[in-house]
């Protein structure tokens, strides 16, 4: 089709099968007798989802009909064999349980204490994510499958992969908290980072890498989408016990007023990008202002 698209017919399914999942994980706590307040934390997780519940993709349901014979009965063509003239020619692309997830990584949890007299105490923390891989096989019945760890596009950011958003390498939150020698007040700021990622055309995996011979030099993959370079916003928070049960906490995130990554629409999912950027991870408002009263009863 001259437009690139064609019709396709998408919904529920009522013989879907529940996913499955197999977690494993250990973890190794610190606390070492000659460092008192600090704690550290390390969790490995491996976590196999089977019987995934997505769609296969209109695209692919042509692609493996054409080359291995599979999924044609969802392939619906007119009397004049279109896919877009009318509404009688079109593509079953409904859920079903095809697909396969795996994640791997670490989760790490710091924290510290340091006591400064008469000033009060800093607390310090951070946790985050280091992801070693994160496994999508679209058709568990052919074991292809691609590792989009560190990148984002339209296969890798997709909800159907379960991701939404660019799968990080590594994502944390560093916060410092001071309790102040005044009763009952604190003030934190908090340091989130997010690693650079790649956009998927870039990969070497063919299932997700650009059409052979696409290029940034020649204008196959967009430069300026190429990479999105790593993210770090600053918020600040106060908060005030004004009895045990009412506390007043007033604060800014993205104090700096950062502006959010803008992609191109080729490499935004439609499932979960909006406004050409990803506002699940990005602020894609700018600095936000609020305050909160809350109040035990």
């Amino acid at each position: 089709n001259t437009a690139a698209q064609y019709n396709g017919l998408t919904g529920g399914n009522p013989d879907l099968k529940p996913e499955t999942a197999l977690t494993s994980s250990f973890g190794i706590q610190f606390t070492p007798s000659f460092l008192p307040d600090f704690r550290a934390n390390f969790d490995y997780y491996d976590i196999k989802i089977e019987n995934v519940i997505e769609t296969i993709g209109a695209d692919t349901i042509l692609k493996e009909c054409l080359t291995s014979g599979v999924f044609c009965n969802d392939i619906h063509r007119s009397a004049i064999g279109s896919l877009w003239i009318g509404t009688s020619g079109y593509v079953i692309d409904a859920l079903a349980n095809v697909g396969q997830l795996e994640e791997k990584g670490v989760d790490v949890d710091l924290a510290y204490s340091v006591p400064m007299q008469a000033l009060g105490k800093l607390h310090f923390g951070l946790t985050g994510t280091y992801l070693t891989a994160y496994d999508v096989t679209p058709l568990a019945a052919n074991g292809q499958s691609y590792n989009c760890a560190g990148f984002y596009g339209k296969a890798c950011s997709s909800v159907t992969a379960g991701a939404g958003t660019p799968v990080f390498k590594w994502r944390h939150v560093f916060r410092t908290t001071w309790t102040t020698p005044w009763a009952g007040l604190e003030v934190s700021a908090a340091w989130r980072y997010f690693s650079g990622v790649t956009v998927e055309g870039l990969s070497s995996n063919p299932l997700i890498a650009a059409a052979p011979g696409s290029t940034i030099a020649n204008g196959g993959i967009s430069n300026t989408d190429a990479k999105i370079p790593a993210f770090s916003y600053l918020d600040l928070t106060a908060a005030y016990n004004i009895t045990d049960k009412i506390q007043i906490r007033v604060g800014a995130n993205n104090v700096l007023d950062k502006s959010p990554p803008v992609i191109g629409a080729s490499d935004l999912p439609s499932t979960s990008g909006n406004g050409n950027t990803f506002p699940q991870v990005y602020d894609s408002l700018g600095r936000f202002i609020f305050g909160t009263v809350s109040v035990q009863f």
